[in-house]
């Protein structure tokens, strides 16, 4: 992919657009800005001479000048100063404030919080790949720590005030959303100590799969449309290096999910979600969106969407009380052309040659056997017709 750049967006003409990149409406670039494999969002503005790289900018951010963002994601409503430097692998969350000339060090998470813009919060790190790194900053390393007493100081990110340093890679951001609070910094710092941070094991895939989940939940939440959702998916799978199978898999389970949450909002809650409220959310959903599962099923391929299947399979997995609406979910992929009848019967075919008392089989089977004869039926009119 080239550089898509919206109409309704303002890029100047001095700006230096690298390869797979996509501006979107409403969004500003000033003079002799880069970007460069990138996703800018709408209403996103992003001052002179600064740099974008391999960097996701959500909605409503403003961006300094000069300033550097290197494979990084910054959330919705995030304002940065002029001449800050940020990544990579940083994740600042919706309505952060990083002051001026700021230096956010590699693979730092932070949630919603606010930097001063009278000190520089130079947090460089020495050794990223040390065991014996600390996720604490003293004055020695750059980073001010400050008073946590100071009140005028509480809501403070990279002065070392709530909200100053989040966590390093042992947390999932966007499954695990952490609080503006570093009340732990006040106890025992003992680098050999376990108790100070909750270790979260998440694959790189799952990782993947709840931040596209987050981006759909998002654009269900804020009306954003298809086109849209899609360049941001889009833009995730090529700043985390995602295979095309992954962003199938990530999509419909993330489709699947919005349905869940849709249902439960008349069901009161998840424990009481009912199997036909269920469906009905993914009947009004998929036909909402089929589009989104269409652009991402690679122009009608037969092993993709044998992978769309292979998802509705693994969201069952994890959904079991709701594994009686596989066929149900499954006619409702083919009545919106998200999968066809070829690789419906492609996958009976496959897993019965697999395991011939899959469940899945035994549940799906009144729909393939429906399918079966409606391809019988279209064979006979075809043949009369001849």
């Amino acid at each position: 992919m080239k550089v898509l750049c919206c109409a309704a967006s303002d890029v100047s003409r001095s700006c230096q657009l690298g390869r797979n990149s996509i501006i979107c409406d409403n969004s500003k670039l000033e003079e002799k800005v880069e970007v460069s494999q990138s996703c800018i969002l709408r209403d996103v503005t992003i001052g002179s001479d600064s740099k974008i790289e391999g960097s996701i900018i959500m909605s409503g951010s403003r961006i300094g000048k000069h300033a550097v963002i290197v494979r990084s994601v910054v959330g919705e409503g995030v304002e940065i100063s002029d001449g800050s430097k940020i990544g990579p692998g940083v994740v600042l969350g919706a309505g952060t404030v990083v002051g001026t000339k700021s230096s956010i060090p590699p693979g730092s998470w932070y949630a919603r919080g606010k930097a001063s813009d009278d000190a520089e919060a130079d947090m460089t790190d020495t050794d990223d790949d040390s065991d014996e790194h600390s996720d604490e900053h003293s004055e020695e390393e750059g980073g001010n720590i400050g008073n946590l007493e100071d009140e005028a100081h509480s809501d403070q990110l990279g002065l070392g005030g709530r909200g100053a340093r989040i966590e390093r890679r042992k947390r999932d951001p966007f499954s695990d959303p952490v609080e503006n609070d570093l009340s732990w910094m006040e106890e025992s710092q003992d680098e050999e100590s376990e108790e100070e941070f909750i270790v979260v094991e998440v694959s790189e895939k799952e990782k993947y799969e709840e931040e596209v989940r987050e981006t759909i939940a998002r654009a269900f939440a804020m009306s954003h449309g298809v086109l849209d959702t899609s360049h941001e998916i889009s833009s995730l799978k090529m700043v985390s290096n995602r295979s095309l199978e992954e962003s199938i898999f990530a999509v419909i389970k993330g489709l699947l999910s919005q349905s869940v949450n849709l249902a439960s909002e008349s069901s009161t809650g998840y424990d009481n979600l009912n199997p036909s409220a269920f469906l009905q959310a993914v009947v009004k959903i998929f036909s909402d969106w089929k589009q989104l599962a269409v652009l991402f099923n690679g122009a009608g391929i037969v092993e993709n969407q044998l992978t769309i299947i292979s998802a509705v399979q693994e969201f069952f997995e994890t959904n079991s009380k709701l594994q009686q609406t596989f066929p149900g979910v499954l006619k409702v992929c083919y009545d919106n052309d998200v999968v066809d009848e070829d690789a419906i019967l492609v996958w009976r075919d496959r897993t019965k040659e697999k395991d011939a008392s899959s469940s899945y089989l035994e549940i799906a089977q009144p729909f393939l056997s429906w399918l079966e004869e409606a391809e019988s039926e279209d064979e006979s009119e075809e043949d009369e017709s001849e």
